[in-house]
């Protein structure tokens, strides 16, 4: 199975990816990292976070349950870390990301 084809930014900053997600966030897809650039394009995005947050006002209770996407990654466990951390860390990222995004909107930039 292959993703649609769809409009693949690459922001640099996160002021630059909270950017393209004010200006996109009507079809915006959440891509669970940890994994090479294809397979996560293919097969990784955090379908139940984006399920979540769909109509919803960025609450903090509706950001703790889309950040609950540690069971939607397979992340690998090498010597750098193993998978168990790699999915709590997806999840205090994506807190973290979707947070500094609402807030950004909040405050109208």
């Amino acid at each position: 199975m292959k993703a649609p084809r769809f409009e693949y930014f690459d922001p640099r900053t996160l002021d630059e990816a909270l950017v393209l997600l004010g200006e996109r966030a009507a079809d915006a897809k959440l891509l669970a990292g940890g994994q090479s650039l294809m397979p996560l394009l293919n097969f990784r995005r955090a379908r139940r976070a984006e399920d979540v947050l769909k109509g919803e006002r960025p609450t903090e209770r509706a950001i703790d349950r889309a950040a609950a996407v540690g069971d939607e990654v397979d992340p690998p466990s090498d010597l750098h870390a193993d998978a168990e951390y790699r999915r709590h860390l997806a999840m205090v990222l994506t807190r973290r990301g979707l947070r500094a995004a609402a807030e950004r909107t909040a405050a109208g930039r």
